[in-house]
């Protein structure tokens, strides 16, 4: 009997890829509970709970160590014994399952260990994605999380409908960080219908290969056929500084004529040489910009439900109106405050008794 897959069964799949490293002096990023978040496509602060589930059942262990990139110790996580044996009893259950992959029906198993198309958290993404297809009976993947989707944005969401109906095939999302993008993408998709999407999120290791490679095993059609189809969405997130294939591949398909849509999400702050069309492109309706930036003070006030006015001007003017930071705000987060912005530990604090005293 195949096993449930859960966020818990593929962190424990994507441990079992490190556990060569438990014995080094420095450890790689990819096993922090940020490089975990972003490989399972969870928000960073949802993997606290996961692993602490997983550390109790004596599955994971956790070790404070030296991280590249990091100037402090930080906790990294491994497979137990019991996790290695745990894993093991996961791909047995799903080994001889089988998926679709480039037209052709193959096992897991044959997939990750015989023809090396991809790894087995690779492979579980794409067992699941296919169960839910069946059900939905459409193609739908997606990578990353909506947690932040807040009141309002009523002007984007007309502005994204408007162009998901038109002739312009890219639209290029454009905010600094924290401001929602993710979420904005979010509540549009949930009001779409009659569309294939795969939204996909981009990080400094990501070639175009990678991605062309993800959009086969996942959609089972090559990228270019899969953008070809008139009710086909692609959506890059978090572009940012991505590898320069990536750019380059962007910049042709501009100029190529397609009939399927394509949503890149990226900062304020993207680089010009990382940004894959020019003005020439706008103007030609190859491309259109929607530029999102905070929350209003009133949508802030209706969102944390603080009515009084000097409170609430404190807290506008320290959060921006950000969403990602009142999120963390309204769940009591300090951690996720910090993270999402560039306040103190006291300014955190200072936040969240606020928020108390409403």
């Amino acid at each position: 009997m195949m096993e449930k897959i859960t966020l818990k069964t593929k962190i424990l799949i994507y441990l079992a890829d490190y556990w060569k490293y438990k014995d080094r002096y420095q450890y790689p990023m990819e096993i922090t509970q940020e490089g975990i978040s972003k490989a399972i496509g969870i928000t960073v602060s949802h993997v606290p709970r996961e692993l602490d589930i997983l550390i109790k059942n004596r599955l994971v262990e956790e070790i404070k160590g030296r991280v590249t990139g990091k100037e402090k110790r930080v906790n990294v996580y491994f497979l137990t014994p019991e996790g290695i044996l745990e894993v093991e009893k996961i791909k047995r259950s799903i080994s001889n399952e089988s998926v679709h992959f480039n037209g052709r029906k193959y096992r897991i198993y044959d997939l990750v260990e015989n023809i090396r198309e991809m790894n087995w958290l690779e492979a579980i993404n794409l067992l699941q994605n296919e169960s839910k297809s069946i059900r939905v009976k459409k193609k739908i993947y997606i990578e990353g999380n909506f947690e932040n989707s807040i009141v309002n944005r009523r002007e984007e969401l007309e502005f994204m409908n408007s162009w998901i109906k038109s002739d312009t095939p890219f639209l290029a999302i454009i905010g600094s960080q924290g401001t929602g993008k993710t979420s904005l993408i979010g509540k549009f998709l949930s009001q779409l219908k009659g569309m294939e999407v795969m939204m996909l999120q981009m990080n400094m290791q990501m070639n175009i290969e990678a991605v062309r490679k993800k959009v086969e095993s996942i959609m089972g059609i090559d990228f270019e056929h899969f953008m070809k189809k008139s009710n086909s969405l692609i959506i890059f997130d978090n572009y940012y500084l991505v590898d320069e294939s990536i750019v380059e591949y962007l910049q042709n398909l501009v100029n190529e004529k397609k009939k399927g849509k394509m949503i890149v999400a990226m900062r304020e702050e993207t680089p010009s040489y990382n940004r894959f069309y020019k003005m020439e492109d706008i103007m030609n309706g190859r491309v259109v910009e929607l530029r999102i930036k905070g929350l209003s003070i009133e949508d802030v006030g209706e969102y944390l439900g603080i009515g009084d006015r000097e409170k609430l001007k404190i807290i506008y003017q320290m959060t921006g109106g950000k969403p990602s930071i009142l999120c963390a705000m309204k769940r009591g987060d300090e951690e996720g405050i910090i993270k999402n912005s560039q306040l103190t530990p006291d300014q955190a604090k200072f936040l969240l008794d606020l928020m108390k005293g409403s």
